[in-house]
């Protein structure tokens, strides 16, 4: 056996009485497994399950957070020093799969934590478009242009965690016992039902903008900084500098579109139509497909942003649109 470790030390470390010395040593005893041959045979049967048990716990509580965490910190070598317990995770779900075995892991695991680590969904929007995504709680997310996200096909357990990178915008269904919660460019967005935007791109500060509601922002550091933002403030964090800034909201054009208002058209040509919409979400709504503005509109949106009332065009008429920067371009589908 690799790395043998004194029965009296494991169980030091049943009782949570290891020093940090000794807990170094544990984990390089949780590094050194490779096969079934490695196993914990020398403990009685009672306090193998319990160490199976506390290790299984533990993975639990935290898989998702040191998972993120270890992304962001491949991405940034001075994150990477500050973390002392990823590889305490690491080796321990390693020891997870020895000792217990697939189809053991599997009995022991809650259904519905099975059930989330099994049928999770990825989505990346290649379109130029921005898409909706519709939760299992019936969160809505607007996934902008070259974006992901990641979500359990169906919310099991205390929260509701997302992973995503890029651009999306989140209406999220209220949901008191069961916090909402995001993980993206470096920080941990935490909620319990409102509307906000996040910006997580690669290389560039990760933005959360607030358009309704109450928003925690938290940087999973040895920091433990947060700020709470409400209506019209945003987060700024630089992963470069490790920074996180809280001030008012600077790009008022580009969040206007998620503000939700109600509107309506009778038999309206599109030129009418294409100027209200620009003068209510003070954007730059255009066309230079001449088979657009043959249409008329007859429609009632009512407390619709308009990304929605977008997606509704679509629906009822043979258009599309492409968006880029603070400008959409509205045109025919081919």
């Amino acid at each position: 056996m690799k790395n043998l470790v004194p029965e009296n030390l494991l169980r030091k470390y049943l009782q949570g009485k290891c020093t940090p010395d000794e807990l170094t040593i544990v984990h390089k005893w949780y590094n050194s497994f490779n096969d079934e041959t490695d196993l914990v045979s020398s403990l009685p049967a009672s306090e193998q399950v319990e160490l199976k048990q506390r290790l299984l716990a533990g993975i639990r509580s935290r898989i998702l957070t040191e998972e993120f965490k270890e992304d962001t910190q491949i991405s940034n070598s001075t994150s990477r020093k500050k973390t002392s317990f990823l590889p305490y995770f690491s080796a321990a779900a390693a020891l997870i799969l020895v000792v217990l075995g697939f189809t053991l892991f599997n009995g022991l695991l809650p259904k519905k934590v099975k059930k989330m680590a099994s049928e999770n969904v990825s989505v990346t929007n290649l379109t130029a478009l921005i898409q909706k995504q519709i939760l299992s709680d019936s969160t809505i997310v607007w996934l902008s242009p070259q974006s992901n996200i990641t979500y359990p096909k169906t919310f099991a357990g205390d929260l509701r965690e997302v992973k995503m990178d890029g651009e999306a915008f989140f209406d999220v269904k209220p949901d008191h016992k069961h916090p909402f919660i995001i993980y993206s460019g470096g920080v941990i967005t935490r909620v319990l039902g409102t509307s906000f935007r996040i910006k997580a791109f690669k290389n560039k500060p990760t933005e959360v903008s607030v358009i309704t509601g109450k928003v925690a922002v938290t940087v999973p550091s040895e920091k433990k900084e947060e700020v709470f933002l409400l209506p019209t403030q945003r987060a700024i964090y630089s992963q470069s500098n490790e920074v996180l800034t809280k001030g008012p909201e600077q790009e008022a054009s580009l969040m206007q579109i998620w503000k939700k208002t109600s509107i309506s058209f009778d038999n309206a040509p599109m030129t009418e139509v294409i100027s209200s919409l620009n003068k209510q979400f003070k954007i730059n709504l255009h066309s230079t497909d001449p088979q657009v503005f043959k249409y008329t509109l007859n429609a009632d949106f009512t407390d619709q942003s308009l990304p929605s009332i977008l997606d509704m065009l679509g629906k009822s008429l043979n258009v599309t649109y492409e968006i880029n920067q603070e400008s959409i371009l509205l045109k025919t589908k081919n």
